[in-house]
């Protein structure tokens, strides 16, 4: 098989602005740069598995449950919660907030416990400072908790008074790992990263992150004895429709800027009238609204090959081809775009097909292919700039040549 552009799978070599190829048959990174931007920090989960910053410019590779890394690509995200490591700007109700010896999930050693007051009756509580949030939008609420002697905790979004803004409670239960409304990781040295989304239903234009402690029977308002605590770290709170990496921030709201890793490849690795483009990874979350693109292309709208993720209700992984402005191929799978899946696209004169997880899922047998030396550039999105993948990419390789069914199926086996 005539790989001739392959990026990632476990070989990473990143720097400011860029990230290089790889060269199987030299054993070393190809000058054939992919252009990386993001205009401020971001963080990123390293190989020692603890959350770690990285500078503006510089790709992320994430570690988070596999050991290859996976080139993480995410939105622009606000973190609006002003204290999310000390939780300097959270006020404490029947509780109390000490600083312990201890390792976070970022490695830092002043770990919060958060403890119910002893001698107290009624629900124990930490709630943020007032955060701006739009009615009817979206946010999603996440935090990383460590289990003491708390059996569960509930996490909120709620008006200052603590009343309901339509969003709904979140529980995590320590001792069956269970979450009601929500979803939860498992993270290094027994800490939960807990996330919960919801959509602001008030005419309140202020609500507040929430926290409460349950005592050992899994009571939310009980009587305390003072032993009733669990550690804190990392509150986030941000609009949007899925949790994205941890945003630190220490006195004021921080936003992430958007990632970009585009234009890898040119016209002496890319093969116009025939060759394989494949892909593996995930989304972050399900596709809503935009298409989630890997593509090949002369730099325009006029001419591409791309693998995309189709926005909107349906849940669908699409090939597409034009040539010369015109469609000619377009083929898809319905499928789960949150869970990791290698596909490929193998294209020559009357022969594509579409290959995910081992399986050739379609094909035409007439369709026709671009002139010879038309592509020149391989787009982690889609043409034009207009399509951002964002989610997990492990894996990306060009194939000069068409495959043949077997050699696809091997490529794509899970």
């Amino acid at each position: 098989m005539a790989n001739t552009l392959k990026f990632g799978n476990g070989q990473w070599a990143t720097g400011n602005g860029t990230a290089l190829a790889y060269n199987d048959e030299n054993s070393n990174f190809k000058p054939l740069p992919f252009d990386f931007t993001r205009a401020s920090s971001g963080t990123v989960v390293n190989q020692s598995g603890l959350i770690e910053t990285v500078g503006s410019g510089i790709p992320r590779i994430d570690f988070l449950g596999n050991t290859k890394g996976a080139m993480l690509l995410e939105p622009s995200r606000t973190n609006l919660i002003e204290n999310s490591y000390l939780f300097n700007s959270f006020a404490f109700g029947r509780s109390t907030k000490t600083l312990e010896s201890g390792i976070n999930p970022d490695g830092t050693t002043d770990v919060v416990l958060m403890s119910a007051t002893s001698g107290t009756d009624g629900t124990h509580r930490a709630y943020s400072d007032s955060i701006s949030v739009v009615n009817g939008t979206t946010y999603t609420i996440s935090l990383f908790v460590k289990k003491g002697t708390s059996s569960k905790i509930q996490f909120d979004l709620l008006s200052g008074g603590e009343g309901g803004i339509g969003f709904g409670g979140s529980i995590f239960d320590f001792n069956n790992e269970t979450i009601t409304k929500g979803f939860f990781e498992v993270f290094n040295d027994d800490w939960y990263h807990l996330k919960s989304t919801g959509t602001v239903n008030t005419t309140t234009s202020t609500s507040r992150m929430f926290l409460y402690v349950y005592d050992e029977n899994g009571n939310k308002s009980f009587s305390a004895n003072g032993t009733e605590n669990m550690n804190l770290f990392g509150a986030q709170v941000e609009q949007g429709s899925y949790a994205t990496s941890y945003i630190p921030t220490s006195g004021s709201a921080v936003t992430r800027v958007a990632d970009s890793c585009i234009n890898g490849g040119n016209e002496q690795v890319i093969n116009s009238t025939e060759g394989v483009l494949y892909w593996e990874g995930s989304l972050n979350s399900l596709a809503t609204g935009v298409n989630n693109e890997v593509s090949i292309s002369d730099g325009s709208v006029q001419n591409y090959i791309t693998l995309y993720y189709e926005g909107g209700s349906t849940s669908k992984l699409t090939i597409s081809s034009v040539v010369a402005s015109v469609n000619v191929v377009l083929l898809s799978k319905v499928l789960d775009q949150t869970v990791n899946h290698k596909a490929a696209i193998s294209w020559s004169l009357n022969n594509y097909s579409l290959w995910i997880d081992g399986i050739k899922e379609g094909e035409d047998l007439s369709a026709s292919v671009p002139t010879a030396g038309t592509f020149i550039t391989t787009q982690i999105d889609g043409p034009l700039l207009n399509r951002p993948f964002y989610g997990n990419v492990k894996d990306i390789r060009v194939y000069n040549t068409a495959l043949t069914d077997n050699e696809l199926a091997a490529l794509t086996q899970v």
